[in-house]
C-alpha cells in the first residue's frame, strides 16, 4: 500500500555520556506513493498511520476520525483513499468482492 520512508533531521545538542556531545535526531515519517508521486507528510501522514491503526484494531469510528483529520487538499491522496475503502468495506454490508477497488 504505502512505503514508510524515515527522513532524519539533526537539530541542537544533547550531552552524552562521559561528557561528549551527541546530535539530536528527529525522524519524520512521510508516506510517499510509488504510483503516483504524491507524498503526505507529517501531521497528514501520522493521521492516516493513525487511521490504519485503527483499522486494523477492528475501530472504523476511530479511523474514520483520523482520515477527516487530514488536510482537505490532501484527502485524494492514493493511500488515504484506499484506507477510505477499506473503512467503507467494513461499515456498509456488501461483500468486499462486489465493491470496485479505489
Amino acid at each position: 500500500m504505502n512505503r514508510i520512508v524515515p527522513f532524519l533531521a539533526t537539530s541542537g545538542a544533547i550531552p552524552g555520556l562521559s561528557g561528549r556531545s551527541t546530535n539530536r535526531v528527529r525522524a519524520h515519517h512521510m508516506v510517499r506513493n510509488p504510483a503516483s508521486g504524491c507524498v503526505l507528510e507529517p501531521p497528514d501522514s501520522l493521521h492516516l498511520q493513525a487511521a490504519q491503526g485503527g483499522l486494523d484494531l477492528g475501530n472504523h469510528v476511530e479511523a474514520n476520525e483520523e482520515l477527516e483529520r487530514i488536510t482537505p487538499q490532501l484527502r485524494a491522496h492514493p493511500d488515504v483513499l484506499q484506507v477510505r475503502w477499506r473503512i467503507y468495506r467494513r461499515t456498509s454490508g456488501t461483500p468486499a468482492s462486489t465493491l470496485p477497488r479505489p
